[in-house]
C-alpha cells in the first residue's frame, strides 16, 4: 500500500526484509516531499560537447567527440548512481560515423544511432549493441536508410525508443521563420515493419505500446489518437486555439525498466505505476509577445474520457475541447513555469524552472519546482506546507488560463489536481536543461552535470555531500 500510494510498483520481490524495504520507501517519499535529495555529485563535461542526450531507466547517455554544435562521433553511457556505487561507464569514443541523435535501452543491449551523411541528404538508423557496437542480432534490418526526398521536412531529427517501437521525428522552420513544421514516423525495430508511415504532424507521445498521441496542425489545432497495430487514427480532439501556434511539442519519457545492478543495491525492482503517467505539452504562441504555454495531460484519464466519448458518439470523428479537456489537463499560468526540459517529465512528476508565487505575484527569482500529479497522496489528505527549507502546495480547484496578449482573449478552464514543492531560495546555478528519472534529477550547466538522487542510502553510507542548492 505504501508503494502504491507513492505511485510505484514492485516488479519482483528481492531478498530484503519487508521492514527494511518499508523504511526505504518512506525515506524516499520524505526526500521527494521535501525536495531534499539523499545524494549529490557532479560530473564534468566539455562545453563543446553536443547537447544530444537521452535518459532512460537509470542511465544517462550523451554525445561526445563533437564534430559540430549538432553532430558527434562518440557516446558515453553512465548509471545515475553516486561515485561510491558507480560501475565503469560504457564509452564509445568513435563509432565509425557522424551522428545526429541517439536512443538506447540497456535491457535490450540496444543503442539506436542516427548517422548523418556529409551531404545531409541521407540518414541511416543503425541498430547496434551497447556492449560491442556490433549490429544488433534482434533487428531484422540493422541499418535503415532514410532519404530527404521521402519526407516533407528534414532539417532536425530526433528519436524515442518505446519497447519494440522507435519513433523518428523531423522538423524545420517554415520559409518565413515563423512556425515549426514537422512529420513523424514509427517503426518496429525488431521486425522492421513500418507502424506509422511518415505523417505530417508536429510531435507524438506514447500512451502505451499500441496507442500514441499526435499533434496535428489543423484548424483548429488538435490531438489525434492513433493505433499502431491497426495503423489508423481513431479520433481527434481539438485544442482551444483560434490561431495557429509557432510550435507544439510533447514532454515525455521512455518506459522504465529496472536495472538489476541498482535494484540489488538499494531499491529492489521498483517501477513507476504507468496508470499515473502524465504527458507534458509545450506550446509556443504565434501572436506577438505570447509566452510559452505549459500543459499537463493525464494519460489514463484521457484514455478513459476518450473511451466514454467513443461509446456515446461512435460516429463522431472529432471532439471539442469542452467535451474532453478540462478534467484531464492542467494549464499553468504565464510566469509560473519558465522552462521544462524534453526529459523533464517522468511518471506522475514534472521538474521545472519556475516560481509558484507567479500566479499571484511577479518579480521573484526562479527556483526549481517539482510537480506531482499522483492523486493518491491528495486523496489520503496531503496538505500544503511552508517549512524552513521548502514550500509545498496542493491544488484541486479549477484554474482559468488566459494570456493578456492573446488577440482572441480566450479563457481555458482546467482542473487536474496536483501537488508542487519548491525550495525557499532561488537557483544557485544556471541550468541549461533539467532531466528527471525515477530516482534522479539531473541539471546540465555549461561544463558539468549536477545529479541529485532520491535513492535511499545503504546502511553505513556517509552523509550526503550537499543540499539540493
Amino acid at each position: 500500500m505504501e508503494l502504491v500510494a507513492d505511485g510505484n510498483l514492485l516488479k519482483s520481490r528481492g531478498v530484503k526484509p519487508a521492514s527494511i524495504l518499508l523504511q526505504q520507501v518512506r525515506e524516499r517519499r520524505r526526500a521527494f516531499d521535501e525536495l531534499d535529495p539523499t545524494w549529490f555529485w557532479e560530473i564534468h563535461r566539455f562545453p563543446s560537447d553536443v547537447t544530444r542526450y537521452e535518459i532512460n531507466s537509470g542511465f544517462l547517455g550523451h554525445g561526445i567527440n563533437s564534430t559540430s554544435s549538432e553532430h558527434f562521433r562518440g557516446v558515453r553511457y553512465r548509471r545515475l548512481l553516486p561515485p561510491s556505487l558507480q560501475r565503469p561507464d560504457h564509452v564509445w569514443e568513435d563509432v565509425g560515423f557522424t551522428m545526429a541523435d541517439l536512443s538506447f535501452d540497456f535491457s535490450e543491449d540496444l543503442q539506436v544511432l542516427v548517422e548523418q551523411t556529409v551531404d545531409r541528404k541521407q540518414r541511416r538508423l543503425r541498430f547496434k549493441t551497447i556492449s560491442t557496437n556490433a549490429p544488433h542480432p534482434s533487428a531484422r534490418n540493422p541499418t535503415v536508410l532514410l532519404q530527404e526526398i521521402d519526407f516533407a521536412f528534414w532539417d532536425s531529427c530526433s528519436t524515442l525508443l518505446y519497447g519494440d517501437y522507435l519513433a523518428i521525428g523531423f522538423s524545420q522552420w517554415d520559409r518565413s521563420n515563423t512556425y515549426i513544421e514537422g512529420c513523424q514516423m514509427v517503426i518496429n525495430w525488431k521486425t522492421g515493419e513500418l507502424s506509422l508511415p511518415s505523417m505530417e504532424t508536429l510531435d507524438l507521445a506514447f500512451l502505451s505500446e499500441s496507442l500514441i498521441l499526435l499533434i496535428f496542425e489543423a484548424n483548429p489545432l488538435c490531438l489525434g489518437l492513433y493505433n499502431l497495430r491497426k495503423q489508423t487514427t481513431i479520433k481527434r480532439f481539438t485544442l482551444p486555439f483560434s490561431q495557429p501556434l509557432a510550435s507544439a511539442f510533447f514532454l515525455t519519457h521512455p518506459p522504465y525498466k529496472p536495472d538489476p545492478f541498482v535494484s540489488s543495491i538499494v531499491s529492489e525492482k521498483l517501477v513507476s505505476d504507468t496508470a499515473l503517467d502524465i504527458i507534458g505539452m509545450l506550446l509556443t504562441p504565434s501572436w506577438s509577445g505570447g509566452q510559452d504555454i505549459y500543459i499537463v495531460l493525464s494519460g489514463r484519464k484521457f484514455l478513459r474520457r476518450a473511451l466514454i466519448l467513443c461509446e456515446i458518439f461512435p460516429d463522431k470523428n472529432c471532439f471539442n475541447w469542452e467535451e474532453w479537456g478540462p478534467d484531464v489537463t492542467r494549464w499553468f499560468p504565464p510566469q509560473m513555469i519558465q522552462d521544462v526540459g524534453f526529459r523533464g517529465v517522468f511518471g506522475s512528476r514534472m521538474i521545472a524552472k519556475g516560481n509558484l508565487a507567479a500566479r499571484s505575484a511577479s518579480g521573484t527569482e526562479d527556483t526549481l519546482v517539482l510537480f506531482d500529479f499522483n492523486p493518491r497522496p491528495i486523496t489520503r489528505g496531503s496538505y500544503g506546507d511552508v517549512g524552513s527549507d521548502f514550500t509545498r502546495i496542493v491544488v484541486e480547484e479549477e484554474w482559468s488560463w488566459s494570456d493578456a496578449l492573446d488577440p482572441s482573449g480566450m479563457a481555458v478552464k482546467s482542473r487536474l489536481p496536483f501537488r508542487a514543492i519548491t525550495p525557499n531560495k532561488p537557483l544557485k546555478y544556471h541550468y541549461e536543461d533539467i532531466y528527471l528519472d525515477l530516482n534522479t534529477i539531473v541539471g546540465r550547466t555549461m561544463d558539468s552535470y549536477h545529479l541529485f538522487s532520491f535513492l535511499p542510502r545503504p546502511e553505513g553510507e556517509a552523509p550526503k555531500e550537499s543540499r539540493f542548492l
